[in-house]
């Protein structure tokens, strides 16, 4: 779960045998994160995960914490 730009292949199993997929970069994700962020802010790009992503995220962490038993986050001021 940290640092997936050192396995950064593909694998793909058919029928005949295992292929190898094609390779990425090895750059970490925030380096797209912060490409996206800047893009947006400084050329207007559009945004790929607007505020609706966001709170769907957020509805699924909240689950997450109900079904462990845990209370919802506060807001922080």
């Amino acid at each position: 779960p940290y640092a997936p730009q050192f396995f950064h292949r593909v694998s793909i199993r058919t029928t005949d045998g295992r292929q190898k997929g094609p390779r990425f970069p090895r750059e970490a994700t925030y380096v797209y994160q912060l490409r996206a962020f800047s893009g947006a802010v400084l050329r207007g790009e559009p945004i790929k995960t607007g505020s609706a992503d966001a709170i769907a995220n957020m509805r699924v962490i909240d689950a997450a914490y109900e079904a462990a038993g845990l209370e919802r986050r506060q807001p922080t001021a």
